[in-house]
């Protein structure tokens, strides 16, 4: 006696379905992020002066070269390949690096480490302040990691003094370095004042490679 097979559930093929879909969806995800990792690291640009021109289009191409459904995955999903999905996907691997950063300092027997900002105008016109760690390591090597790149909207002292508590623990600063401009070395309203009356260990030192640029 053949025993007839109960059709499943509608929710049931639903819910299959949409599971079946969502691996689908992650699986294409991280092979566009491995795509964004890989131009973010050789430092490439992403797009060009045609999107299909761009590296990042052209990178894709070659990874859906015998990968069908990568291929027909990404003929109905344009906006995952669009520029604003780019910088949500380098804004968590940027977060991710600078956790990894912070964790490995924070690890050490002592911690301590120096602060170090320098400010310039991108093509745009917009001031973005670079911020960077320079610590020791277990084995007394010095390291030095850059943090970021963190647009301020004015160049005051306070204004990018708040920038760097926000990014820091100012706890274990024990030094700061800078060029020799007011809004950073300036004894009242400078950077490095501001700092200091937060954490009085955080002593200041004009710049070395601002020395030598002086110099010559």
């Amino acid at each position: 006696m053949t025993r007839i097979q109960e059709p499943r559930p509608v929710n049931v093929q639903l819910s299959r379905e949409l599971e079946r879909r969502h691996q689908q969806a992650r699986r294409n995800l991280m092979k566009i992020a491995g795509g964004v990792r890989y131009l973010a690291r050789q430092g490439l640009a992403f797009r060009g002066d045609q999107k299909e021109s761009g590296n990042f289009s052209q990178l894709l191409k070659y990874k859906a070269t015998g990968d069908a459904e990568l291929t027909s995955w990404l003929k109905g999903h344009f906006n995952f390949t669009s520029p604003e999905l780019h910088n949500e996907l380098l804004k968590l691997m940027a977060n991710t690096i600078i956790k990894e950063i912070v964790s490995e300092i924070t690890s050490m027997p002592v911690v301590q480490f120096a602060l170090i900002i320098d400010g310039t105008q991108d093509i745009s016109g917009v001031e973005q302040e670079s911020i960077r760690l320079r610590s020791v390591d277990a084995d007394l090597q010095p390291k030095e990691e850059l943090l970021g790149l963190y647009q301020v909207s004015s160049t005051t002292g306070q204004n990018i003094a708040k920038v760097a508590c926000d990014v820091i623990p100012l706890s274990q600063l024990r030094r700061q370095t800078y060029d020799g401009a007011a809004d950073m070395a300036g004894r009242l309203q400078g950077v490095q004042a501001i700092l200091r009356k937060e954490q009085p260990l955080a002593g200041y030192c004009h710049c070395g490679p601002h020395y030598v640029n002086l110099i010559t």
